[in-house]
């Protein structure tokens, strides 16, 4: 994961947790939903290999309800190291990207006003 050096993170939740906050709130034994996690996981594996991208410029989706995995077949290259100026070559490679549901965005920025115009505003009313 790329890190943004002006970032510092103040609260990490780990997955035990998650499966804890889970079985507490819906009664499910944490035992039952590692396993079920553990069996989703190795059918997503299966179908990255099985789904794989076979020509370069194509892609393949899958849609879950947690996050949306992206694979492409990106093709060869050949860079220029900027250190040393020696060519760098990179075989075809598959690249992954991901992408969360909106409502995870949104339940992210509940409360939040991003826009510094609708700010100033919502100061105004509140010393009003």
């Amino acid at each position: 994961m790329a890190k943004d050096k002006n970032i510092k993170v103040t609260k990490q939740v780990k997955w035990p947790e998650v499966v804890s906050k889970t079985a507490s709130t819906f009664g499910v034994p944490k035992k039952q939903i590692e396993e079920t996690i553990n069996q989703v996981s190795d059918t997503l594996m299966k179908l990255f290999e099985e789904t794989r991208p076979q020509k370069v410029g194509t892609a393949t989706t899958i849609i879950t309800p947690l996050v949306s995995y992206r694979t492409t077949r990106i093709p060869a290259e050949t860079r220029r190291d900027v250190t040393t100026g020696k060519e760098i070559e990179r075989e075809e490679v598959i690249a992954m990207s991901v992408v969360v549901p909106h409502k995870f965005i949104d339940a992210a920025n509940i409360g939040l006003v991003l826009d510094k115009n609708e700010t100033k505003e919502k100061s105004k009313e509140k010393s009003a």
